[in-house]
């Protein structure tokens, strides 16, 4: 396992992800997370957006701005406090610091290569794919790790088991439509 790089596991339910019109919204709501938690940076907009490249981390929840994370790294939530998180990042340069939960989000999109209708996850880190799943699936976040110099996420997609995909195919926002027409995938491009 590289420097920077831990294994975080999820142990809460009280994250939410909302799908509303093909984009995650913020992390936020009733309960907050009682163990460390799987999220993703977000520098995106209501919209979906981007805003802001990089988010930035602060000592003390609702303090003077620190380090900054890139948009769409995956950390691991530390601890609580109302609606600020303290968050450690798992993949990428190491940071720690409180963000406000507006740039978090506790699920994510899983892309399948262009052209591709299915994506499958492993039942482990590059083992055989033996959980299909459709292009875009909206899942939430449970592990990362890394693996002969790969990053692997295990999420749960909605109405399947949980399974170990590349870190390549975890994304805040679904990509380009794709639908099967007469045994053929096709990508639809995403419209206005």
């Amino acid at each position: 396992m590289s420097p920077g790089l831990t294994v975080a596991t999820i142990a809460c339910s009280g994250l939410a992800v909302v799908a509303a019109q093909g984009r995650s919204e913020p992390v936020s709501g009733g309960g907050r997370p009682s163990g460390a938690g799987v999220v993703l940076v977000s520098g995106r907009d209501d919209h979906g957006l981007l805003a802001t490249p990089s988010v930035a981390l602060s000592d003390t929840p609702d303090g003077q701005p620190g380090a900054q994370v890139p948009d769409a790294t995956l950390v691991a939530v530390v601890a609580t406090r109302g609606e600020w998180l303290e968050v450690r990042t798992i993949t990428g340069a190491a940071a720690q610091g409180w963000v406000n939960d507006f740039s978090l989000r506790a699920g994510a999109h899983l892309r399948a290569a262009a052209g591709r209708c299915n994506l499958t996850l492993a039942e482990r880190p590059e083992g055989p794919g033996t959980i299909e799943v459709p292009a875009n699936t909206q899942a939430k976040l449970l592990e990362v790790t890394e693996v002969g110099g790969t990053i692997w996420v295990k999420a749960r997609p909605a109405g399947h088991p949980a399974g170990w995909i590349e870190r390549s195919a975890v994304h805040e926002l679904p990509g380009d439509r794709v639908v099967q027409d007469q045994g053929t995938c096709r990508t639809i491009a995403r419209g206005p």
